[in-house]
């Protein structure tokens, strides 16, 4: 739904559902499966031009309901320690977008994205014994940044017969969590949970074209400073050493393209 509260300013409201589909777990767990996880997401914002249309401000609140989260729970399985992923969990996703491009003079745009979203489980389903009985209630949803940041910057001239664009892009991620583990409460020693988490970066991209007519030339790079940073962390079971996945490195491209 959408309401027009000036000629240049809407307010509106959203809801929508989705899944991810369930599979087959593998190994010594291969005949126990998984169902999808289902998602309700909730969205209230505004969408205004500004400053007789220099200025593009979006702002959204945004709370998203999860069922049934896909959580890898251990267990023994003809004696042996197994990982299976399981629907053990609810939570949610909770925070706001601000979405603003801002037109600074002819050649000029600049561009802001910030995304804060608090996330946590906050309903978890323990197997029976065998099973280790490690509660993940109150833990972040996994691969949900607190933080997230885009900022870039456009620069457009025209050039001979056609015109040159170049673009520089900053965007950053704060720490956020990959994987879970644990070790089982006892008698005497806490129950000990482990949040494989990758470290906060940034990443500068810059990219540049120039179109003619039907055609275009395009260059880029990405990571320009080549910073070496942690992209996903993969928990197997609480013995083995988890599996980090290294960013992209630098890396240059260049493109031609034409137009039928």
């Amino acid at each position: 739904m959408s309401f027009k509260v000036a000629p240049d300013v809407t307010a509106y409201a959203s809801y929508s559902r989705g899944n991810s589909p369930g599979g087959l777990n593998s190994g010594a767990a291969a005949l126990i499966n998984f169902g999808p996880q289902k998602v309700d997401a909730f969205e209230i914002g505004l969408k205004s031009q500004l400053l007789d249309r220099h200025l593009q401000l979006n702002i959204a609140l945004f709370d998203n309901e999860y069922k049934d989260i896909q959580i890898t729970q251990n267990t023994f399985i003809n004696g042996a320690l197994t990982g299976f992923i399981t629907n053990a969990g609810k939570g949610h996703g909770r925070g706001f977008d601000i979405d603003a491009v801002a037109i600074l003079s002819r050649n000029w745009r600049l561009g802001v994205q910030y995304t804060y979203a608090k996330s946590q489980i906050t309903q978890f389903t323990l197997l029976p014994a065998p099973a280790l009985q490690v509660d993940f209630t109150g833990a972040p949803l996994v691969r949900s940044p607190l933080h997230s940041l885009n900022a870039s910057l456009t620069f457009t001239q025209k050039v001979g017969p056609g015109k040159l664009q170049i673009t520089g892009e900053e965007s950053y991620s704060s720490s956020y969590t990959n994987d879970y583990q644990g070790a089982a409460a006892t008698a005497t020693t806490p129950q000990v949970l482990a949040l494989y988490r990758t470290p906060g970066y940034a990443i500068t991209n810059l990219n540049a074209s120039y179109t003619w007519n039907n055609w275009q030339l395009g260059a880029y790079v990405r990571n320009l400073a080549n910073r070496q940073y942690i992209v996903a962390v993969l928990g197997f079971d609480a013995i083995n050493y988890p599996q980090e996945v290294p960013g992209e490195p630098r890396t240059f491209g260049v493109s031609l393209k034409y137009s039928f």
